[in-house]
């Protein structure tokens, strides 16, 4: 007879002693957020969710589309990606029924910790995910959880949390070619939360008015868009394969960073993630020129375009590349995009 279990902490329970695994009678699936174009499904928006598909190809979109899909995405980040909260938004559109029940969720997620406090302390548990969401878009450091905690022990916490899937790891690699995995740096690291509308509550932009949303969302610097990016990413890997994201950082000489390195067929692309509509992309020109790549993606506030990069880096070394640009919102579509930019 087939049984479904499902649960945050269902993987701390397969690793308890005594619990006999059924090798070779168990497939695995994994479950993520609901992504953006699901959220504008349910919320009546299919006529937009069709046109955004077909500018993933087709390169062009409306500017009256593009301003409705920023909005609706400064939505998608507060209201998060937990089906729960989706579907109260969709039915009450209620901010402070929203709010409550992300914050019970939240609640939810700590009490449950209890569970396993003879291996972290519970206190530790709760610092490192409340830690997160200030750390969003950089690399994830110990002595910023808690100064008078050991570092191992934080360590410990981090993989717990991880292992319940509250919070997932985005390694370093040095993305010399494929396996991304095969040159990684364990020392190095980011942190994403769950979902986006947990991390909007943590970040205190949840009480935020709708008609402030966008403003607000956007002015979140690198951090939220680095959450949104990361999680609609997660879902570009097939249901029964655990997500693994990677980012790249120079670990000696000038400071460089990559903010997600994916694959795409047999090629390496390197995605910058910006806030907004404008940003340097000193870091992707180097990195380019280094790896001597051809083609790369970035995610931000503008329409989706292709470009021929035609620059000098900051070291006077000459660097051409395809450039392919998507609005944050289109992240989930970036194979079909990247499809058709080669």
């Amino acid at each position: 007879m087939p049984v479904i279990a499902a649960g945050s902490l269902l993987d701390f329970a397969s690793r308890e002693d005594g619990f006999s695994m059924p090798v070779g009678r168990i497939m695995y699936c994994y479950l993520e957020p609901v992504l953006f174009f699901e959220f504008l499904d349910v919320s009546g928006q299919g006529e937009l969710r069709g046109a955004l598909s077909r500018a993933g190809e087709t390169g062009v979109l409306a500017p009256r589309l593009h301003q409705k899909a920023l909005e609706l995405f400064s939505e998608y980040c507060v209201v998060g990606g937990l089906p729960g909260v989706v579907a109260e938004w969709v039915e009450h559109r209620d901010d402070e029924q929203r709010l409550q029940l992300q914050l019970d969720l939240l609640a939810a997620f700590r009490d449950d910790f209890n569970k396993y406090r003879d291996r972290v302390p519970v206190e530790l548990l709760r610092q490192v995910m409340d830690a997160v969401p200030g750390q969003l878009g950089g690399r994830f450091v110990y002595s910023h959880v808690d100064v008078d905690a050991r570092h191992r022990e934080v360590k410990q916490a981090v993989e717990l949390l991880t292992l319940a899937r509250v919070c997932h790891r985005v390694e370093h690699t040095a993305a010399n070619g494929l396996p991304l995995g095969a040159e990684t740096n364990p020392m190095l690291f980011k942190m994403l939360l769950v979902d986006v509308g947990i991390a909007s509550v943590q970040l205190d932009l949840s009480r935020l008015e709708l008609r402030n949303l966008a403003q607000s969302v956007w002015a979140n610097k690198r951090g939220l868009a680095e959450q949104c990016a990361g999680q609609l990413l997660r879902c570009l890997f097939p249901t029964w394969e655990t997500p693994r994201l990677y980012y790249w950082q120079r670990t000696a000489g000038r400071q460089g960073e990559i903010d997600y390195i994916v694959q795409y067929g047999s090629q390496v692309i390197p995605v910058e993630v910006k806030a907004g509509r404008a940003g340097s992309m000193k870091s992707l020109h180097a990195f380019m020129r280094a790896k001597g790549l051809a083609l790369a993606a970035r995610l931000d506030g503008n329409p989706p375009s292709v470009q021929d990069v035609a620059v000098k880096t900051t070291t006077g070394e000459d660097v051409r590349y395809r450039l392919l640009s998507l609005p944050l919102y289109m992240t989930e579509i970036l194979p079909l995009a990247l499809e058709s930019a080669t």
